[in-house]
């Protein structure tokens, strides 16, 4: 399917509908445009529960649009975009406006609602999510999202991973009795323990309530006349394309696989990959290539100071490349591993530390170490590394890896002291520097 769409430029954000000029003059009633939009996509009252007020919107101008046809990759640019206002923002850079319903499209520019955008990214990563389960037969880790009615068989399915700040986008999927007469047909009951045969089925009803709810209306047939007659759907929006493709990937059970390096979602179609495929592209085979080089330099010196390390599953906005455990199989901190020219002397250092700060809060750590080891360096000279508490300020330049037992008596004496002081307090006091030799120990 060839899907024309006009993308606009220059899209802004207004985190609250008030700021915006045109609501403003144009007397726009965004309470009512998002009370319209919950009422046909938030079927269970996710977000009506959570009464919001403020409505954040994204304006796009229509100045310079340019249409273009779009492509299956545009569903795993949205799928892997992060669940945040900025990271919409930066799609719409690149795509233009989805055109959720209940948006508006005026003179100059688009205007919808960020959270509308929250909310349709949430259930497509949900969808990938289901997807990966059924792929896998991961009836264990699925079954944390249930909730079962042992007498009558009667499931509720809940994720709710996607948060931003204060505001939740809890999804929550039931078997309903309309739903069912309009299928003419039963959902599943769970009448026995989820196991690998009733998983697949199971999984097939929470996507065909999806897909009842987020496609079916944003899709419209087509008549053409090309000597003969002939019909086809086609999406009314950007956001219909993304749940199309979406849905011919269901439909024709590609493999959902996450890249081993970046872990970003890629899929492999009938016959254009091999099944085992592991890098979503060949920047990625390289970049991974590298980074497990470095690691081979430095693995040895952390196994010495006690240190056990493990590949995580990816490096994304909460996890580290690598995890760092003790020989108590306790979880340590993490290790991220670079390969930039000064770093810490660029402009995205700054934004490297906040990111790892982040992660560290993410997973309630209080240690990382950071190895900045270009490839360009010569002299077989090794990297740098520094070592990060949560505290913004708890970055240090360091010449070696302090021993893992450090932290373990730092932590045992939080333990006995039963105070509130913190691992950055005490990396900052003098009791780090009577374990270890001061000197190896430099502020950046």
């Amino acid at each position: 399917m060839i899907f024309n769409w006009s993308r606009g430029k220059n899209p802004k954000f207004f985190l609250n509908f008030k700021e915006n000029p045109s609501v403003k003059s144009l007397g726009l009633n965004i309470n009512n445009s998002w009370n319209i939009y919950l009422k046909n996509f938030d079927e269970n009252s996710c977000l009506e529960s959570q009464k919001i007020n403020k409505h954040p919107l994204i304006s796009i101008t229509k100045d310079q649009s340019k249409t273009y046809n779009v492509d299956s990759s545009i569903l795993i640019e949205f799928s892997n975009t992060p669940f945040s206002y900025q990271g919409c923002i930066n799609f719409a850079e690149k795509f233009g406006h989805l055109n959720v319903e209940s948006s508006f499209d005026i003179s100059d520019e688009y205007l919808e609602h960020a959270n509308a955008w929250l909310w349709e990214l949430a259930n497509i990563k949900n969808v990938f999510n289901l997807i990966d389960f059924k792929q896998n037969l991961n009836f264990k880790k699925f079954s944390q999202y249930l909730k079962i009615d042992n007498k009558t068989g009667l499931w509720v399915y809940e994720n709710n991973n996607y948060n931003l700040d204060n505001l939740k986008f809890p999804i929550e999927i039931r078997p309903t009795a309309n739903f069912e007469d309009g299928f003419k047909r039963n959902l599943i009951r769970l009448n026995e323990n989820l196991n690998k045969e009733n998983l697949p089925l199971l999984i097939d009803d929470i996507l065909t309530i999806i897909f009842h709810n987020f496609y079916r209306e944003r899709m419209k047939p087509v008549v053409s006349q090309d000597r003969k007659f002939s019909s086809q759907v086609q999406p009314t929006s950007l956001i219909g394309y993304i749940w199309f493709e979406l849905f011919k990937i269901v439909e024709n059970e590609n493999l959902i696989k996450k890249c081993y390096h970046c872990n970003k979602l890629f899929f492999i179609g009938l016959g254009s990959s091999r099944v085992d495929k592991k890098y979503c592209s060949n920047s990625c085979i390289v970049n991974d290539t590298r980074i497990e080089a470095i690691l081979k330099k430095y693995e040895k010196e952390f196994e010495k100071k006690g240190y056990t390390i493990s590949k995580s599953s990816g490096n994304t906005f909460v996890t580290f490349d690598y995890w760092l455990i003790s020989k108590k199989n306790k979880l340590i901190g993490g290790l991220e591993i670079k390969q930039s020219e000064k770093l810490e002397e660029s402009q995205k250092w700054d934004h490297q530390c906040k990111l790892i700060q982040t992660k560290l809060s993410a997973n309630n750590l209080k240690l990382a170490f950071l190895i900045n080891d270009d490839k360009k360096n010569s002299h077989g000279k090794d990297g740098k590394k520094f070592m990060f508490g949560r505290a913004p300020t708890s970055v240090t330049l360091i010449e070696e890896i302090p021993d893992i037992s450090i932290f373990e008596e730092l932590e045992n004496k939080i333990a006995n002291k039963r105070n509130k002081l913190s691992m950055e307090d005490l990396i900052e006091s003098d009791e780090i520097k009577i374990l270890g030799d001061d000197k190896k120990y430099k502020r950046a």
